[in-house]
């Protein structure tokens, strides 16, 4: 009775916390980050003891009760400021513009402006997302501009992520293993709260996995259409490579689905420019090169092709020497494309996090936690100016999860994979 108190108070605690966080999720109003970041800390802390004492009786009742309700929590959260480029990049194509060749600033698309427009990030660049997301965002608006939908359908792809997991990983404690994805408050503020769309790529990576022992080739093509949603995931195409084998060659789909979708907008040669052109100089919250830059010199070239250049190397080298070891694998290989990006928002950290619980490996978890104190980033104070990481910010990103990954064990007894046919 003790064991089932504890839970009920620290599921109570982490929901009651979410729901007051999601008064101070509109990140525009002045302190509202500084007041978030402890709120939704405390209710990852919740969470961590919830699934601690995840219950052996009726599991999945627990289970998809917690899930579902803690989304429904976040859902009247304000979105993140990506939400309004959604829109935007949507308005430009209904209008009968291409968002690959105009930025939204373009004197062009001033007839389409309207009170939303200020709140548009980054109106030098034209659209930055993968053809599929563009697709999406704007079949998505045909039905309506209200957040409320593309946060239902994008937590609806979260849930899916979770049931697939729950598939792969089997046995009796499946849903113990996966309810810590499932009821992480990172994972339900980025989708549910924040109306990121990264959830849609990690429900077609999930399924990638799911069927990479069942069906190659169907597996590639789910691979495929999550790099047509995020490009991210192109960095596990070296360890699908080595794990298929001499049957490589069924990585096709991979390459061909996302390729074929830039024809949607004129092609690769216009789809590539403006995605490239932002990878090429976007720097925030990296860890690695920022600790390495602290220590020692800045990058003289400020781009950053040195360190795609040396992450490329690195997944490389990853993807050879656990070639016999598909879970691990793909594991280390995107966890490096996360860590060694010069990129790191805090819904980022949520990439890693199907991999993380399949593999058992809890330290992505408090990774997902500790990227949620980069939002702290929103607002300037005396230790750290805004949008200027610096020693201190990054700091409360790295050191957690390396203690976990000192102390908390590694679960791998689920992460096992028959021979693809």
């Amino acid at each position: 009775m003790k064991a089932r108190a504890l839970l009920v108070a620290a599921v109570a605690g982490e929901c009651a916390l979410l729901a007051c966080a999601g008064r101070y999720a509109d990140f525009a109003v002045p302190g509202n980050a500084l007041r978030f970041v402890p709120l939704i800390l405390a209710a990852g802390a919740c969470f961590l003891l919830a699934v601690t004492r995840f219950p052996a009786a009726r599991p999945a009742v627990w289970f998809w009760s917690v899930a579902v309700l803690l989304r429904l929590l976040a859902l009247p959260m304000t979105p993140g400021d990506d939400f309004w480029r959604y829109l935007w990049e949507s308005r430009v194509q209904h209008a009968g513009h291409n968002p690959y060749l105009l930025a939204p600033d373009a004197p062009e698309l001033e007839p389409l402006r309207d009170a939303t427009w200020p709140l548009i990030n980054h109106p030098e660049s034209p659209a930055i997302y993968p053809p599929l997301a563009s697709l999406t965002f704007s079949a998505l608006t045909r039905i309506s501009a209200s957040p409320l939908l593309f946060k239902s359908v994008f937590a609806a792809a979260d849930l899916l992520t979770a049931a697939l997991l729950l598939s792969l990983i089997g046995g009796t404690a499946r849903h113990r293993a996966v309810a810590w994805y499932a009821w992480n408050p990172a994972v339900v503020y980025a989708f549910a709260g924040g109306a990121h769309f990264d959830s849609l790529m990690l429900l077609a990576l999930t399924a990638a996995v799911w069927l990479f022992a069942r069906h190659a080739l169907l597996s590639a093509a789910c691979l495929g259409v999550a790099i047509a949603f995020k490009l991210v995931p192109i960095f596990l195409l070296p360890a699908w490579a080595f794990a298929l084998r001499r049957r490589a060659w069924m990585l096709a789909p991979a390459v061909l689905i996302p390729a074929a979708l830039t024809g949607c907008f004129g092609g690769p040669s216009i789809i590539l420019p403006p995605l490239l052109a932002f990878a090429r100089v976007t720097r925030f919250n990296d860890l690695i090169w920022g600790f390495i830059e602290a220590a020692t010199l800045s990058n003289p070239t400020g781009q950053n092709w040195p360190y795609t250049f040396a992450l490329l190397v690195v997944i490389a080298v990853l993807s050879w020497k656990l070639r016999d070891h598909f879970p691990r694998s793909a594991l280390w290989c995107f966890g490096a494309a996360l860590i060694l990006s010069p990129v790191l928002h805090p819904w980022y950290a949520t990439w890693i996090l199907p991999l993380a619980v399949w593999r058992g490996a809890r330290a992505w978890t408090i990774l997902s936690l500790s990227a949620l104190s980069a939002f702290l980033l929103w607002e300037s104070t005396p230790f750290w100016t805004a949008w200027q990481p610096n020693l201190l910010t990054r700091a409360l990103v790295a050191i957690p999860p390396l203690l976990a990954l000192r102390f908390l064990p590694l679960n791998t007894q689920h992460s096992t994979l028959n021979t693809p046919h």
